[in-house]
């Protein structure tokens, strides 16, 4: 393979800007030196001698000649372009300026072009035998025969990526595509073979290993429609991330999974508005407590990539480390270590790094356990909050987003009761500066120890998958859309929101099991057999996303929307009294009694607190009408 070394660039791109006006001149008098030399040669050297002293300059300022030419991009191309315009421009203005009479103006522009295209010469040279080498489709070296899903640019992309790494030993045998008007054609010298409803014959006729769906923009629907006819073969199946997904990564080899149950979601997932977040976030202090669990750390990623400064808090020392190794990457990031149920540590990590934005997604989160550690789930889910929530308005953070449940919806276990209390005490707080508010969600695939996790290990160790109940439903949502709405809401929110995305209809549990069966290549009920547990403590059979005395309104967002819920007819002060009376209680062993706290605080129907319906108005109105919130 050709190799220039990093002297030779440098030499090379020195000659194109030394000899071209010797060049240009030879092409404008149509290769006659005998017409070049008596009448031009003190012009050809003095421009010489300034094309040369300039090319220099150019060379040293911008260092073109650094880049790896066998992987030159359009990007380069365009840099060398500008590179070489500059040093003309200025070129063309010492000649005028210097008052040098008889120079033929059209050698300024032939010079350009020599120039130019002397320094692409070698770079398109070295990338065409690199090209070369890894392209041999079809030889007895590539074993693995792969079919591209998606004939755009992000197919293109892959294709180049697989060119670029012959140790992968693919084979692209051909794109498939719906578009009429790109079938027959091709890209990179491969194929666009077929439609998506020709994926079984192809694989069947072209002895298909790997199926790639190249197609980030597709929705949950298209994906299902894809997924019908790549199940009917016997190839793995790759998909690119999402556009949203690809957020500060680009399409790449490196980007690929496995298709998967979350891509069989028929609703859309939810879209982040970059430009409002990276507006409002950007260049801010935004601290995130979790920011090792499921959700926290995908707010960290995608906080990342809108320019935040972050801040990392979780007491999980193993988690914090990872987090920081993985995002250190891109940018700067602060790992703290600490636990949001002491008080006085919150204070120094605020007193430390001063954050501006507060996201909340620290708490326990799994119902049957909490069930038998009631206590656990309090003295975190409650008085942990309600500590952040104090040490944010003491050190005059402008906002806290709150992260919430849909079982925190008319609860009747010990975790929804403690999200329920933590919704309230966001609402509540409000009226002292800092801007208080909620986001509820249901279930999230890909969260740690969600039921496709446990279906998987089941399935690993050959034993039937466990379901509770054949009647039981869900609500379901992606964990990057989970962080999308989290980050959507702060950029949207007034003070006391509860927040709620438009999350579709549940989905039975059953069919969940039915689809996460195919897409590893079995059958439910066939291969696989079904294992029914009954409700474990604290479960019911299907949840809501608010409840029947809670009013929705519209928002400006399509997906989210507006829950107006009702709270109890307490001072801020007095939550915070029986929040510390609970917290005393629990570490004087009383846990039960602290328990009926939490469930009077709580209950929709029994709570005598509770403010009549026609007294709940939404934030904006209260505002409009002058009325401060009753702190």
């Amino acid at each position: 393979m050709i190799a220039f070394s990093k002297y030779g660039k440098f030499l090379w791109d020195f000659l194109c800007f030394l000899l071209a006006p010797s060049i240009a001149f030879w092409l404008r008098f149509d290769f006659n030196l005998y017409r070049i030399i008596p009448q031009y040669l003190n012009l050809l050297l003095i421009s010489s001698v300034i094309e040369s002293c300039l090319g220099l300059l150019f060379l040293v300022i911008y260092k073109p000649y650094k880049n790896i030419w066998a992987y030159t991009s359009i990007k380069e191309i365009q840099q060398i372009f500008k590179l070489v315009l500059m040093e003309k421009g200025l070129f063309t203005l010492i000649i005028f300026v210097s008052g040098l009479s008889g120079f033929p103006r059209s050698v300024f522009i032939v010079s350009f072009v020599v120039t130019f295209l002397m320094m692409l010469f070698p770079r398109f040279l070295e990338r065409t035998f690199r090209e070369k080498k890894y392209v041999s489709y079809g030889s007895s070296d590539y074993k693995n025969n792969v079919l591209i899903i998606g004939a755009g640019e992000a197919g293109e992309k892959l294709l180049r990526e697989i060119i670029a790494h012959p140790e992968l030993k693919y084979n692209v045998i051909g794109f498939v595509d719906d578009s009429e008007t790109k079938l027959g054609g091709f890209i990179h010298d491969v194929k666009v073979i077929g439609k998506v409803e020709d994926i079984p014959d192809i694989a069947k006729q072209y002895k298909i290993d790997t199926i790639i769906i190249a197609i980030p923009s597709a929705s949950g629907k298209d994906m299902s429609r894809i997924y019908s006819y790549t199940s009917k073969t016997r190839a793995k199946v790759f998909v690119v991330p999402g556009l949203y997904d690809l957020i500060g990564s680009k399409v790449s080899i490196s980007t690929l999974r496995p298709f998967g149950l979350q891509d069989l979601l028929t609703r859309d997932p939810v879209r982040l508005d970059l430009n409002m977040a990276r507006g409002y976030l950007g260049g801010k202090k935004v601290l995130v407590t979790g920011a090792c669990g499921s959700i926290g750390k995908i707010i960290c990623q995608q906080l990342i990539s809108l320019g935040v400064e972050l801040i990392a808090l979780d007491n999980n020392e193993t988690g914090i480390f990872d987090l920081e190794k993985d995002l250190s990457l891109y940018s700067k990031i602060t790992p703290v270590i600490g636990d949001i149920r002491f008080k006085e540590r919150l204070k120094s990590i605020f007193t430390t790094y001063k954050p501006e934005i507060v996201f909340h997604t620290a708490a326990y989160k799994h119902v049957p356990l909490m069930e038998i550690y009631p206590e656990e789930a309090i003295l975190t889910n409650v008085v942990g909050t309600l500590n952040l929530i104090e040490v944010c308005q003491e050190s005059r953070v402008k906002q806290m987003i709150n992260i919430s449940t849909d079982k925190a919806v008319d609860p009747v276990n010990v975790m929804g009761m403690t999200k329920r209390f933590t919704e309230i005490m966001s609402i509540k707080a409000n009226g002292d500066g800092t801007q208080f508010s909620t986001v509820r969600f249901g279930n999230v695939l890909g969260s740690r120890g969600n039921v496709i996790e446990v279906w998987k290990k089941e399935l690993e160790q050959g034993q039937p998958l466990s379901i509770t109940s054949p009647n039981m439903k869900r609500f379901f949502m992606l964990t990057e859309e989970a962080a999308s709405l989290v980050i959507e809401a702060s950029c949207m929110a007034a003070p006391g929101e509860l927040l709620v995305l438009d999350m579709g209809e549940q989905i039975p549990i059953l069919e969940l099991a039915k689809i996460f069966c195919e897409t590893q290549g079995y059958q439910l009920n066939t291969d696989i057999n079904v294992k029914y547990i009954g409700l474990r403590p604290g479960e019911k059979l299907e949840e809501k996303l608010w409840a029947d005395n809670e009013k929705v309104d519209k928002t400006s967002h399509s997906k989210i929307m507006r829950v107006i819920s009702p709270v109890p007819d307490l001072s801020w002060n007095e939550i915070r009294s029986i929040v510390r009376r609970m917290e005393a209680l629990i570490r004087e062993g009383k846990i039960e009694r602290a328990k009926e706290e939490l469930k009077k605080m709580t209950s929709n129907s029994k709570n005598k607190f509770l403010k009549k319906e026609e007294d709940i108005q939404p934030f904006p109105k209260m505002m409009e009408e002058g009325k401060r919130f009753n702190p």
